[in-house]
């Protein structure tokens, strides 16, 4: 009688992953990992009791791609390399980036990323400016690359790697020259076109 086959937690995680890598978070169900795996459901649920649980760790690797094509630098870029993967990881995973921005749990802060922070403290042009100075041109570039990657996956010839190259250093030199000058000199920071002058909140609806 042949051995019934064993399959292990790190095969049911991998197979939903490339489930929603191929098709999206839409596609994923226990049914559909074990019809890939030729097994029953009983192995999914032992492992992952609800669906939740599984997609929390398919969430996981997806978040463990996104900081690798972060943290890869290309070439003597910096923290413009940054950005580059950021866009690169949303243009050639689009399923797995809808799924981590667009199913409404996010895990951890966007921001809050001690090694990103520690990558960016790496960039000769970045070594003066403070760590509070960091995360700002941090979440600054998160929101204006975060665009552009969407962009790019409604349509990926809306822009040629070279023009993504070129918008993201442009706005890279932009906010952080802006901070250097707002470390050296904060009061001449504070005129008219800084918004720490004005408050803005939203209209209720209806």
């Amino acid at each position: 009688m042949p051995r019934k086959q064993q399959i292990s937690r790190e095969q049911i995680a991998r197979s939903a992953f490339e489930i929603v890598r191929e098709n999206g978070g839409q596609a994923l169900s226990a049914r559909v990992v074990a019809q890939r795996l030729g097994c029953s459901t009983q192995p999914v649920y032992s492992y992952f009791p609800s669906m939740s649980e599984l997609e929390n760790e398919v969430r996981k690797m997806a978040e463990d791609m996104k900081k690798s094509y972060l943290l890869d630098q290309k070439d003597d870029y910096g923290f413009l390399s940054m950005g580059l993967g950021y866009v690169e990881f949303g243009w050639k995973e689009p399923e797995l980036f809808k799924f981590l921005f667009f199913s409404g749990k996010l895990t951890g802060d966007l921001f809050d990323d001690t090694e990103l922070i520690e990558s960016m403290k790496k960039d000769q042009f970045l070594q003066s400016l403070t760590e509070e100075s960091l995360f700002r041109i941090l979440e600054q570039m998160w929101i204006f690359t975060h665009g552009l990657t969407m962009i790019l996956i409604n349509d990926p010839e809306a822009y040629t790697p070279q023009e993504v190259f070129n918008y993201l250093h442009e706005m890279g030199e932009k906010v952080i020259i802006w901070e250097i000058n707002r470390q050296i000199d904060p009061e001449s920071m504070k005129g008219s076109c800084t918004h720490e002058n004005h408050s803005f909140e939203w209209k209720p609806q209806g």
